[in-house]
């Protein structure tokens, strides 16, 4: 001012603009999802905005009034100390992480980002939370850990190779003994140079299968032999990779074919008895025939049944198809037929038969099945009535045969059923029926309850 002549010089800045700005940038900083704020070389927050208060769950009066230091996980102090050393020498804090406790007891992962200005003894920052990202990486480094551990521990030949080019990139020590290759030697290889069948391999790897029951693959020494492969498709480093299991099969293939020798050997002698058997029936038959005596019919019903038993016993020993050719069978007129020759041995036995579907069948096998299943209930259940009767799905005819008979307890049905697990059993009869209803592509079931009968009930596909 200048008394004298009354007046006063000024000049004056719009700053409107700047006031507008400051407002803005505060905002943008209140709103952030990052902590941003200023901290002195002493160890205190000056500013804050307030996702500290929201992430942390403390007061801004609480964080602003209390060394940082105490919030800083005991682990982490000496580390931090060390950081904010280096900030009050001027040096930028590029990226440093750190645990800070949360009001609850929980603890926080930030990442920090400061700038110092030593001339005020200040540290301008910006911490991002990534505990989210801590914990993905933990959960990621502990999952690599197990896949490691039971990829160097399981027995079976291990490779991960690139899907691309089929480079092997690890494989674990079952490889390296089973295949003979170093693991230095595995590493300059491809999936193809083990393979006997490079061009299935090679194919494979470009869409790997689940499964792949018998490939052939070779050994350093020259050696091929069958294994049996699992793969899968997974990413590793941002590139596709195959990871596949291979077991040696050469001892379970070499079991198989020794059974299947012994099958073959023993159907051959099954059938060279039966022939030799039926054809001195056929004499005896021949002979009671021509002598009749009161033994005769007696001697003819004997031979039938060891005749029965012959064929039953081929039946069992046979592998493979035991059908004959499939026509429609007319179940309602089979089992008139079966029924009345059971009437001759047992006429006191009542046998309905109810409406029954026609079954495209081999209707001799079929005869086995029924008689097999009535002799039962004649020789065993002591019934007066049986009923068999049919029901249907849109999948198959299912046909129950029912007696009045004494039943069995729950220990001998549970007998029965393992005995058709197992393939062991008294006697043949029961394991007939199963195996012709099996060739049939049917299921046999069995229901009983002691003094309230027995229901055999089986299941014909309709296709």
């Amino acid at each position: 001012p200048i008394i004298e002549e009354e007046l006063m010089y000024f000049v004056a800045r719009d700053i409107t603009e700047h006031r507008k700005t400051e407002q803005e940038l505060k905002q943008t900083i209140d709103l952030s999802l990052d902590f941003i704020g200023i901290a002195g070389f002493d160890a205190y927050f000056k500013r804050i905005n307030p996702t500290f208060s929201r992430i942390l769950g403390y007061t801004e009066e609480v964080l602003l009034s209390t060394p940082f230091l105490d919030f800083v996980h005991p682990d982490d102090r000496e580390s931090t100390l060390a950081e904010v050393g280096k900030l009050s020498e001027g040096v930028k804090t590029l990226s440093f992480t750190n645990r800070y406790r949360c009001k609850d007891g929980s603890y926080r992962w930030l990442d920090w980002h400061s700038n110092p200005i030593i001339e005020e003894e200040l540290m301008y920052f910006v911490a991002r939370d990534i505990t989210e990202h801590k914990k993905a990486e933990e959960e990621l480094m502990e999952s690599e850990k197990k896949f490691h551990l039971f990829f160097s521990t399981i027995p079976d030949a291990a490779f991960i190779n690139d899907q691309e080019t089929g480079k092997i990139i690890d494989v674990n020590e079952a490889a390296v003994k089973i295949y003979g290759y170093s693991r230095d030697e595995w590493f300059k290889m491809k999936n193809t140079d083990v393979s006997a069948e490079p061009e299935k391999t090679r194919t494979a790897t470009k869409s790997p299968p689940t499964h792949i029951p018998i490939r052939y693959h070779k050994k350093k020494d020259g050696t091929i032999f069958p294994i049996e492969m699992t793969a899968g498709l997974y990413k590793m480093n941002e590139r596709n990779v195959v990871f596949a299991t291979g077991r040696d099969i050469s001892k379970r293939l070499k079991i198989k074919e020794e059974l299947q020798k012994q099958k073959d050997e023993l159907e051959s002698f099954a059938s060279t008895v039966s022939h030799d058997l039926k054809g001195r029936l056929a004499i005896l038959m021949a002979l009671a025939d021509l002598e009749e005596t009161e033994y005769s019919e007696m001697m003819i019903n004997q031979i039938e049944d060891l005749s029965k038993l012959v064929e039953n016993l081929l039946l069992l020993a046979k592998k493979g198809e035991i059908l004959g050719e499939l026509s429609p069978v007319n179940l309602n007129e089979l089992l008139e037929k079966i029924a009345k020759n059971i009437s001759t041995v047992d006429p006191d036995l009542k046998i309905i038969i109810r409406d029954l579907p026609i079954l495209n069948s081999d209707p001799t096998k079929l005869t086995q099945v029924f008689e097999n299943i009535l002799m039962n209930v004649l020789k065993h259940a002591k019934a007066t009535k049986v009923e068999i009767y049919a029901e249907e799905d849109k999948k198959e005819h299912i046909i129950h045969i029912r007696d009045n008979g004494i039943g069995m307890t729950e220990k001998k049905l549970a007998e029965i059923r393992k005995s058709w697990k197992t393939r062991k059993y008294k006697s043949f009869g029961m394991l007939i029926v199963l195996k012709i209803v099996e060739a049939h592509n049917g299921k046999l079931f069995l229901t009983s309850k002691k003094g309230k009968g027995t229901t055999v009930s089986i299941h014909f596909p309709k296709k």
